[in-house]
């Protein structure tokens, strides 16, 4: 039997999975070569994405044997942050590889939760116009979604102007929060970044089916970005229009009336003050690139940042690559490689891409 395959365009591009550098050998393959590239990339399933994957699924599956350690982890994580807070500190990065994306992605929900002083800001301070920034750019979101859905508009031009102007009051909402004068009311973490993450198969790892995450994400179980807002108690209509929200109907806020003249924003909104940037890498046949990542704007929000490394390199990686997001190359490369590139600018650690 022959296999069949387009040959290379004039141009150069590859036309065929066949034509990629490592798979030139499979034209026209006969059955045992096959045989010899379906054990391979069952050994390398077995041997790289499996351990991966079995780790992730013991952390995020609460059975008796895990519950102790996975409380020990969280509590140690937390206890980490907190003495963070208290120190001398203006800015932390929190950054997770694989597993480890879940488990910091449950410590920032965990620690904005039990943040309440960083939760509250006041009538008419900056803090809380810019508060009413964000919610205006969420207006301006849900606005440009409907339209995608109905009218089959171009997410470019009606959606990223939306994305762009919330990441700008976050930033100025993060910003204010971190150089408050109190460090009980502080809130340091400005940035998030992912690195091969699994969260991209959160309806299947922290949930049962897709509408089950959706689910679970719109009563507040799991943060998104931008932030779900939650139904405005009736009787709080004319304070909060009084104060200079544009209230949509049904009307829905970020945040609530604590007392008088102060706002709490609720417990599922670490989003609207930080900032949340995805690196991955796409595969192909599981043992180029990293099958273990993926984007997690379609699965968390819009909210963030997906860095494709394959469009940012211009080409598909030809080796396992899950591991490698920090990694150079051997030797001293002639100029810095576009991961190292992208993942310099995620971090931004001078806050080049953060100024006000």
């Amino acid at each position: 039997m022959r296999l069949c395959y387009p040959r290379r365009r004039r141009s150069g591009r590859i036309t065929h999975l066949w034509d990629y550098p490592p798979l030139k050998w499979l034209r026209g393959s006969r059955g045992w070569q096959l045989t010899i590239l379906t054990g391979a990339l069952g050994l390398v399933a077995t041997s790289f994405i499996v351990p991966y994957f079995g780790r992730v699924v013991r952390y995020t599956r609460a059975k008796p044997d895990n519950i102790a350690a996975r409380k020990q982890i969280r509590e140690r994580g937390l206890a980490l942050l907190s003495e963070l807070h208290q120190k001398e500190y203006e800015r932390i990065i929190v950054v997770g590889h694989s597993l480890g994306s879940i488990l910091a992605c449950d410590l920032i929900s965990y620690f904005w939760a039990e943040h309440q002083a960083a939760r509250i800001v006041t009538t008419g301070s900056d803090e809380f116009r810019a508060l009413l920034d964000i919610e205006t750019a969420l207006n301006q979101i849900e606005t440009a979604l409907r339209e995608i859905e109905t009218k089959s508009a171009d997410p470019k031009i009606v959606l990223e102007p939306a994305v762009a102007a919330f990441h700008a009051a976050q930033t100025k909402f993060g910003h204010l929060l971190r150089t408050r004068n109190d460090t009980d009311r502080r809130w340091l973490i400005t940035d998030f970044v992912t690195l091969g993450s699994p969260l991209t198969h959160a309806e299947f790892l922290m949930a049962s089916s897709r509408p089950d995450l959706e689910k679970r994400q719109s009563e507040r179980e799991y943060p998104r970005s931008p932030p779900i807002r939650e139904r405005l108690d009736p009787g709080y209509e004319p304070i909060a229009r009084a104060a200079g929200f544009a209230l949509r109907s049904p009307p829905q806020l970020l945040a609530f009336p604590f007392d008088v003249n102060r706002w709490q924003l609720h417990h599922a909104t670490p989003y609207a003050a930080v900032r949340w940037t995805n690196i991955y890498d796409p595969a192909v046949l599981v043992a180029f690139g990293d099958l273990i990542s993926g984007p997690l704007a379609p699965v968390f929000g819009p909210g963030i940042i997906d860095v494709n490394l394959k469009q940012v390199r211009g080409r598909q990686s030809l080796r396992f690559t899950h591991t490698r997001y920090w990694s150079l190359p051997d030797g001293k490369p002639a100029e810095v490689p576009k991961h190292i590139e992208a993942l310099r600018k995620a971090l931004d650690l001078g806050g080049r891409f953060r100024r006000l």
